[in-house]
Formats: C-alpha cells, structure tokens, sequence
C-alpha cells in the first residue's frame, strides 16, 4: 500500500500577514511515499481546491483517508502477533472530558482501520486508554502507569499545555516519545528529546492573530483575554509582545479568566469597561462557552473576538448557540467547509451516531497514523527507535501539513476562520517556513 501526500502551495495563495519575513517566492511541491503493505487498490486519487489549497488525497466511499486506506468490501489480512501498545492519555471525566472523549474516539477509530488494514510490521496497534481527569497530579500518575505497568511505546497526550508540562519529565526519563496538543512556546523550550508538540506553537499564532486584529480588523483598541494556566500564561505574553513589537499598541487591558468558571460574568464586564474595538482571546472550550454566553447577555456582540482553537471547539458553541457567536473569528486547527473536515465528520458520525465536540478526534486520528509510520519506519517498537524515526516525517494529516523537527515542532501553519450560523468558515491559509526559529 502506497500513501503519497502531496501539497500545492503557491505564493499568492499565502496571506500577507507574514511578520516574521516570509518571502513570497515560488511554488513548492512535496511528495513523501511510505510503502507499507502490498496490497491491492482500487481508489482513485481525487484532487481537491479550497480557497487556494490544493491537497492531493485518496478517498474510498467517499471518506479522506490519510496514511492507511480501509478498502471498502475489500477483504485485507488481519494483523497478529504481539500487540504494538500506544498510550492515550483522555480526561474522560470533569469539565474537560469533552476533549478527552473525541480524543479516544479518533484513536481508536484509527486503530481499528490500520489493524484491518494489515496492522504495522505485520502486529496489530493496541490502544492503552488511561483518564487524567484533567488534573496534573493525575495526570502524572497516568505517565507513570504508562511506562512503568503497560511499558507503551508510544503516548499521545492531552492538548492543554499546564498537563504536558506536569508530565514531561516523566516520558523524559523513560525515553518514551509523546505527542503533545498544548501550545505554549515554552513547552519545547524544556529540551526535551522525547517531546513532540502537534499543534502551532502560539509564538506564531498569536502573530497570526495580532497582525489580523491590526491589519483586517484595524483595531486600535485590544482587550487580551486568556484562561489563567500555562496555555493562558504563555499566549498572553507572545500576543502583547508581538502587538508592542510589530504595532507599538498597548492591549487597553489584560483580562484573566479562571479556569472551569461557571459564571462568566466579572471577565466579560471587565472587557465590557476597557471599551475595545477588538478582543484577543485564549480560552478553553469549557470557558469560551460561558464567555460567549455572557458576552452576548451584556449585548457586546458587535465587539469582534479574535479566539484560538478552544474557542470555536464545537461544544463551545453549542453550550453558547449560534446567536451568541456573532462576529467571533479564530485563528485555528479547522473549519467545517474543508473537505478533509467534512469527509472525516461523517467518518465520525457513521461510527459513534453523533458529532464530534472537539478538534481532538481529528487530532488523534492524526497522530496514530503518524506513530504507525514511525514504527514501519523504524522497523521497531523500540521507544528509543520511534522516536528517532519520527524526527523528519512528512504527512498530510486532516486538519495540517505534519512535518517533524528534531526539536519537536511539528506544525507551521495556521487558519483563520469566520464563525457563521454556528460553524466555522474558511478564510484564509498563513503558513510559516518549517525552518522558522521558535
């Protein structure tokens, strides 16, 4: 079986918002071909365009598919021997069990399709599925279970940043590669080897987000708001850097909001007083909602909110509705009228009867395949041999172009997007150059 991703980007495609002396300059192509298992196929390669971006990706009974293709009434070996154990750490219960979920969900979704697809070295994946509960303690009990009880040889974990930092030094000192989901700068900033973060860092997000205050929305103005942790932390400093640096402006006022607030109500009326013609906000998805419900009780709807990804998880919106999202944009991971989105929300919908929440199903899908190709890279389930094989893979996951550094930055693009009757829309592709110091 043969995956090739192929990506088309030309210069004139790319948003102009390029702060960190982006050159324009030709077109690029890449192909990366991954010979996994000889097996027959039967897909035609679709060439699809959105808004400039030309992907190049298999599809099989109408699905995307990424690195591994399930053939639809195609009967494929299943794999045997010993098992392959990926951990998965899931806050599958309090207020952030929403992303714990689609993040199990994806996983196991991809699992089940590379297993019947041949599985990896000829073994099947195994998922080790393992609840934080979104609290660090937890958290670090869990990476501790994951390399000394079940002896993983891999972990996806969780995409909040304060939870990545609590564990670190544990994947650290057991020489077990992990991928990340948080965005603070500082999380590849410990020298981690075995550290891999698979989201844009927020150094170049919050550009993204600044210039398109600045720039599009001709802000003067700007409230930073942001969740009170290290993801809230670390993004406020990088956006009112970038905001002094680029623009001279001053945020009017820097709002902190608590994490699992149930009342939103003294954060918003504090934005509500600096009177600001634009709003930069860092919020989880569980906040955002009841921001954006008080936001829209205090009738503050006209302001613009600038969020990141949490903001426009879907859960969010829904918690809020649609008529509470009016004029909110983001700089993010997806939106729903990318068709890699929508090919893999009925993929979602076909196999758990509902919606995704979050951006996490996605992500997890992602990140097995791209650990599935580390392993038939390395030709081991070594730690040690998965992480060194990971260092240099190209793929095209879902939601991003994957392409991994050796100091384990992985993402150099970002999106910015339109919230519209309850969806997000996309508007514009900002992509960085992969040798980009952050």
């Amino acid at each position: 079986l043969v995956t090739t991703f192929r990506e088309g980007l030309t210069g004139e495609h790319l948003s102009s918002i390029m702060p960190f002396g982006y050159s324009k300059g030709g077109g690029r192509r890449d192909e990366i071909a991954y010979t996994l298992n000889s097996v027959p196929r039967s897909q035609a390669n679709c060439l699809q365009e959105e808004k400039g971006v030309r992907m190049r990706s298999f599809q099989v009974a109408g699905l995307i598919v990424l690195a591994f293709v399930v053939l639809g009434g195609v009967s494929l070996a299943q794999a045997s021997g010993k098992p392959i154990k990926i951990g998965v750490a899931c806050e599958l219960t309090g207020t952030r069990a929403m992303n714990g979920i689609d993040r199990m969900r994806g996983a196991q979704m991809a699992v089940e399709a590379i297993n019947k697809a041949g599985g990896v070295l000829g073994r099947p994946l195994e998922l080790v599925i393992e609840d934080t509960k979104g609290e660090s303690p937890v958290a670090i009990a869990v990476a501790e279970k994951f390399a000394q009880v079940h002896k993983v040889s891999a972990v996806i974990e969780t995409s909040f940043s304060f939870l990545n930092v609590a564990v670190h030094e544990v994947y650290w000192n057991a020489g077990i590669p992990f991928l990340v989901g948080g965005s603070s700068p500082a999380l590849t900033k410990y020298g981690n080897p075995y550290l891999f973060r698979t989201r844009t860092s927020d150094t170049i997000t919050s550009a993204v987000m600044a210039s398109f205050a600045v720039e599009t929305l001709k802000a003067k103005r700007i409230v930073v708001a942001h969740i009170m942790d290290d993801f809230g932390y670390g993004a406020r400093d990088a956006v009112t850097k970038v905001l002094k640096d680029l623009y001279g402006i001053t945020p009017v006022a820097v709002v902190g909001i608590p994490a699992n607030l149930t009342d939103a109500t003294g954060p918003v009326l504090e934005i509500a007083k600096a009177n600001p013609d634009a709003v930069i906000q860092y919020a989880h998805g569980w906040e955002s909602g009841h921001v954006y419900k008080t936001r829209y009780e205090r009738g503050l709807t006209k302001i613009p909110w600038i969020v990141s990804m949490g903001g426009i998880d879907p859960a969010a919106i829904r918690m809020a509705g649609a008529d509470a999202v009016i004029n909110v944009f983001s700089v993010a991971d997806f939106a729903y009228d990318e068709p890699n989105v929508r090919a893999f929300r009925q993929l979602f919908m076909n196999a758990w009867g509902e919606d995704f929440m979050t951006h996490e199903s996605m992500r997890a899908w992602d990140l097995v395949h791209l650990l599935a190709l580390a392993i038939q890279k390395s030709g081991s389930d070594h730690p040690k041999a998965i992480r060194d094989a990971l260092v240099g893979i190209h793929m095209r996951g879902i939601r991003y172009d994957i392409q991994v550094r050796e100091d384990g930055e992985c993402i150099f693009e970002n999106k910015i997007l339109e919230v519209v009757n309850g969806e997000t829309r996309f508007r514009k592709l900002v992509r960085f150059p992969t040798d980009i110091k952050l």
